[in-house]
């Protein structure tokens, strides 16, 4: 298979993952709003995008800002959420990096750094601090951090009360549905799972644990493939769950691999030079206080 072939490949995937995927592992509209609302007014911003979320692009857009930059190590998955945005991209700048690695072009550049889940993609603490001392070097006196992401809740989460409670609810649900209600609530459990898997395979210190996450998602496939197996609907939706496979071969990027607790988190942001100017709960699901924004202004 040629490289052109096995790029498009990719593409088309992701673009099929992240289309089934929504609220809350996608930003709600409620979300953008929150996004929006925490931009400093003024013209001529310089917005850094950490991945490609098509939510956070076409908001960036949106702001008429007068650079958009959208920073991501796998160009098949820019090339993807670029199909899922509903604004024209033709402006976006596209830059093939890890996060994890300092550009030096972009030093004192930025006005805006936006992400979505993105931090939760890297191990915690280290890489954490790496990325965001990166950013903090991006960013102009003042520019802002603006970011939403998992965190393990308050009050310790467990998983087993908390998926047969959500499962006999969708049975109940899927009582007489149509095909069409059918998908919109496998859509919805999935990507409900997907941060509860998370939060249940953490340790204390917050990294995950893939083995156990492994078990969790072969688990998911195995109850819904009895229950659903027979439904068109489940056969498209099923590919936004990864499988046992892809998390321990690392194989799907989109694995988190960090739901840390909240404070050493703030901690960790303002040792990195940044000053936490405002946060709030992004919603209840999967449990209260799990996705949370923050927004820290540069020192």
């Amino acid at each position: 298979m040629s490289s052109e072939t096995l790029f498009e490949a990719e593409l088309n995937r992701v673009a099929r993952v992240w289309g089934v995927l929504k609220s809350p592992l996608r930003p709600s509209t409620e979300d953008v709003k929150w996004f929006a609302r925490s931009i400093q007014p003024g013209d001529g911003l310089r917005v850094l995008i950490q991945g490609a979320t098509p939510e956070l692009v076409d908001l960036a857009i949106r702001k008429r800002v007068s650079r958009v930059l959208s920073m991501d190590w796998n160009e098949p998955f820019f090339r993807a959420m670029q199909k899922l945005g509903v604004e024209d991209w033709g402006k976006v700048e596209y830059l093939r990096n890890d996060w994890r690695g300092f550009v030096p072009d972009l030093e004192g550049s930025l006005d805006v750094v936006l992400g979505d889940g993105s931090l939760t993609m890297l191990a915690f603490p280290s890489e954490w601090e790496e990325v965001l001392e990166s950013i903090h070097r991006y960013l102009v006196p003042a520019g802002r951090l603006i970011l939403r992401l998992p965190f393990q809740p308050e009050e310790p989460f467990d998983l087993e009360p908390y998926m047969k409670g959500t499962i006999s609810r969708f049975e109940a649900d899927c009582a007489g549905a149509n095909s069409e209600q059918r998908f919109a609530m496998l859509r919805d459990i999935i990507s409900e799972f997907r941060i509860a898997f998370g939060l249940a395979s953490a340790g204390t210190d917050g990294v995950v644990d893939l083995n156990r996450r492994a078990e969790l998602v072969h688990y998911f496939h195995t109850e819904f493939d009895a229950r659903c197996g027979r439904w068109e609907e489940w056969k498209a939706a099923k590919v936004a769950m990864p499988t046992r496979d892809d998390i321990l071969g690392q194989t799907n990027k989109l694995a988190g691999r960090a739901f840390p607790f909240w404070r050493p988190v703030v901690e960790l942001v303002r040792k990195c030079g940044f000053n936490v100017i405002q946060t709030e709960w992004s919603g209840n699901r999967p449990a209260s206080g799990v996705m949370r924004f923050m927004a820290a202004e540069r020192l």
